[in-house]
């Protein structure tokens, strides 16, 4: 059984593609390959705030916020109209470093996904073109018996994050995230499922010639059944993670 890591949640894969974008707030669909531009030397600085959760004889809660920094180093052309992407990603408490390199990724781009691979994994993160509800597998390339350590902790969250509960909650809508005002973002809504011990949560969202703007991740557990407290409130273990963009060249 593959092991996959905190890592897997913090990629920023960005393709280098352009389009003509449909109306504002029509359901019509778009190529959506503007979501995503890249290119070779393109940088991408993200504030990551992550709330952990940890039982032992009292919940703690230990809060961490860092900087990861993404860099596209490298393409190649892996079949006919498909390309590679080779990035970099680094951290650092602070937005101009120095910067701690700490893992590497690739993206893979066809007419109709975009494929990001990380530690054998790969996630169809977008489908195109771009219509609002729609709906894919984004985690049908790889065994939902993968799992994920968290602190020590062992999460199975690929035994609920399956079937098409990848879709296109919102697109084409202006949205302010932060300090930052976007004109033309899409919402990939990636799984949302609750049950009396899980709550498992994850979204990205993408601007129109920018790229991922926002992630965030909720993997939780708990055996408190009260249905008066928030899972922020009752968590026992795992974390929640808001991921945003700070600035990018």
């Amino acid at each position: 059984m593959r092991k996959t890591y905190l890592f897997l949640f913090l990629s920023v894969l960005l393709i280098n593609l352009r389009c003509d974008k449909g109306k504002d707030g029509s359901d019509e669909p778009i190529v959506g390959y503007h979501y995503v531009p890249f290119q070779i030397g393109d940088e991408w600085i993200y504030e990551t705030d992550s709330i952990f959760f940890n039982k032992t004889n009292i919940i703690e809660r230990d809060t961490v916020k860092n900087f990861i920094l993404v860099q596209v180093i490298d393409s190649v052309h892996t079949a006919p109209g498909e390309i590679e992407y080779a990035l970099d990603y680094s951290r650092s408490t602070n937005p101009e470093g120095p910067w701690i390199f700490a893992d590497n990724a690739f993206a893979t781009i066809g007419k109709s996904w975009m494929i990001r691979t990380e530690f054998g994994l790969d996630f169809i993160a977008l489908a195109f073109p771009v219509r609002k509800f729609q709906r894919w597998n984004g985690v049908s390339r790889f065994s939902n018996r993968n799992h994920i350590i968290i602190r020590g902790e062992l999460f199975e969250p690929f035994n609920y994050w399956n079937g098409d509960s990848y879709y296109y909650k919102n697109i084409l809508v202006k949205e302010q995230i932060g300090s930052h005002t976007y004109e033309d973002v899409v919402q990939v809504e990636e799984v949302d499922y609750e049950d009396d011990l899980n709550r498992i949560y994850s979204e990205s969202r993408y601007a129109g010639n920018i790229g991922l703007v926002y992630r965030e991740l909720w993997l939780l557990k708990s055996q408190i059944d009260d249905p008066n407290l928030s899972w922020d409130e009752k968590a026992e273990r795992g974390l929640i993670l808001r991921q945003k963009l700070h600035s990018h060249n």
